[in-house]
């Protein structure tokens, strides 16, 4: 049996107008995805940011996303790194890592390989594989940390042997299987 998801909300709306962070980014990713509630990306990005504004990290990524993207709010690639950057801090991976996308391409921030190898490094020690996927990119092509083949293996390995397709699809091109 599923978890009812409006039921999910009465409860996360209490908890959030009780104080709880975490029950505000809860509540405000229903309200992104439209499960359990009506969707409405502005009631969610105010949820988001209180979530954000409470400490809770993940909050503050998401909201990233939603400046980033122009949802609910007007886009602010700036201010989509800013909450990337403090949900990094937080202790979040995936702030960790779309900052490093950042830097990595540098448009919104100016390019910094060096630097956005260090927050892909951070990314995929916390398990988000796009960042493992992106660092090892990086050792195989030495950019922004010294060319090792061997580091860009083992992590091409990790990222597919936790599902990230195009990691294998790499290591086949590579024949490191």
């Amino acid at each position: 049996m599923g978890i009812d998801k409006a039921r999910a909300a009465e409860f996360y709306e209490r908890a959030c107008e009780g104080g709880s962070s975490q029950g505000c980014f809860h509540l405000g990713s229903l309200y992104y995805e439209g499960e359990g509630v009506e969707e409405d990306k502005v009631r969610a990005a105010k949820l988001l940011d209180r979530a954000c504004e409470g400490g809770y990290a993940l909050g503050c990524s998401m909201l990233g996303v939603m400046y980033f993207n122009g949802e609910g709010v007007g886009e602010d690639k700036a201010r989509s790194a800013e909450l990337h950057s403090r949900a990094c801090k937080g202790g979040e991976a995936v702030g960790c890592y779309n900052l490093g996308v950042m830097y990595a391409e540098g448009k919104v921030l100016e390019g910094d390989r060096s630097r956005a190898d260090e927050l892909f490094q951070r990314a995929c020690d916390g398990d988000i594989m796009r960042g493992c996927y992106n660092l090892a990119y990086s050792y195989y092509r030495g950019l922004g940390v010294g060319q090792d083949r061997s580091i860009a293996e083992q992590l091409f390995k990790k990222a597919c042997t936790n599902g990230l397709q195009k990691a294998c699809e790499s290591l086949e091109l590579l024949d490191w299987r």
